[in-house]
């Protein structure tokens, strides 16, 4: 098993992905195919780690947002903060 060396180039590919991602202008995975058709240079794995990175912060930030909303309505727990 070979190891694929993260660089700044893979970071700052995964940045620009998901800055466009964030924008919500387009579908994410249209915002991937546009940017690795751009940068054909980029390898197999070096594609799915920039697709594994964006896709698993979208994820959190879409998991985080739901456990917010969950948290906000649910009734406050005997003894804890905002209980009668």
């Amino acid at each position: 098993m070979t190891t694929m060396k993260i660089t700044s180039r893979l970071l700052d590919h995964a940045g620009d992905a998901l800055t466009a991602m964030l924008r919500f202008e387009q579908p994410a995975d249209a915002v991937l195919s546009r940017i690795f058709r751009d940068h054909r240079d980029l390898g197999h794995r070096e594609r799915g780690f920039v697709a594994d990175l964006t896709y698993g912060v979208l994820r959190r930030r879409w998991a985080g947002k739901a456990l917010r909303r969950a948290s906000d309505a649910a009734p406050p727990v005997a003894g804890g903060p905002g209980a009668p």
